[in-house]
């Protein structure tokens, strides 16, 4: 169920990628595309990309944050909930689809936070919660809202730039 959960993200982000690859034509480019944007990144800043399929919007931010930026791709440890990102090393991080991954929610956020500058933003891009009648996997975007807001982060804006997705943007005062 969790693999199904972030399997849908992954085939709105991912499915046909030989093919879509810088053809900003195709609905997978243009929500790619979009997610970067969200992020409001600019070139010579680092961007951290968390995903559930690695590399879904490297190609994006490498290109918006030029030769002087940086793109981590980093990775979730479902079990702890454990991100690979340093204290205060980011200046943008995405979360892509990793919450039906894990039940480690609020670590996943606080080391997400955590990682960011002053300044920097946090995207989460998910779906929202589906309880199969034996495992609740995922997670709401109000609870989302009120675990970066645990974490000191301030909201700022939402998109429904992915079908049945919600996107919300949050920045590190």
């Amino acid at each position: 169920m969790q693999r199904l959960a972030a399997a849908a993200l992954v085939a709105c982000l991912s499915a046909a990628a030989v093919g879509a690859q810088g053809n900003a034509a195709t609905a997978i480019q243009r929500y790619r595309s979009a997610i970067a944007a969200l992020l409001q990144v600019k070139p010579g800043m680092v961007a951290a990309e968390i995903a559930a399929t690695a590399g879904v919007l490297a190609a994006d931010l490498t290109t918006l944050v030029g030769a002087s930026g940086r793109v981590i791709e980093g990775r979730l440890d479902p079990k702890s909930g454990a991100l690979n990102l340093e204290p205060a090393s980011a200046d943008a991080v995405a979360l892509l689809g990793i919450f039906p991954l894990t039940d480690k929610h609020k670590d996943v956020v606080d080391r997400a936070a955590a990682a960011l500058k002053p300044g920097g933003a946090l995207l989460v891009v998910d779906v929202p919660q589906e309880n199969d009648g034996r495992k609740v996997v995922g997670i709401e975007a109000d609870d989302v809202v009120k675990l970066a807001a645990a974490a000191g982060l301030k909201r700022e804006a939402e998109s429904g730039i992915v079908p049945g997705h919600y996107s919300i943007r949050f920045r590190k005062p």
